[in-house]
């Protein structure tokens, strides 16, 4: 498998419905998609591994590492 990629999350935001972060990734890594995560509902957005929201082909390559780091942007 390969290593873990890093994502960089540009727009980090409070959700709607509630106290929490919302982090969006632009692009993935493994897709080139744009992916939305939860961030925790702390003071500060919570970083760190995400599984990938990817579907299709690239998802599914073999070797395609399953998820990313979040790190701010």
């Amino acid at each position: 498998m390969t290593p873990v990629a890093p994502a960089t999350a540009l727009f980090v935001q409070r959700g709607r419905s509630g106290p929490y972060w919302q982090l969006t990734v632009p692009q993935c890594p493994i897709c080139g998609q744009t992916h939305v995560h939860g961030g925790g509902d702390g003071p500060e957005p919570s970083y760190g591994h995400r599984a990938a929201h990817c579907s299709g082909r690239a998802a599914k390559e073999p070797g395609t590492a399953k998820g990313y780091e979040l790190v701010p942007a």
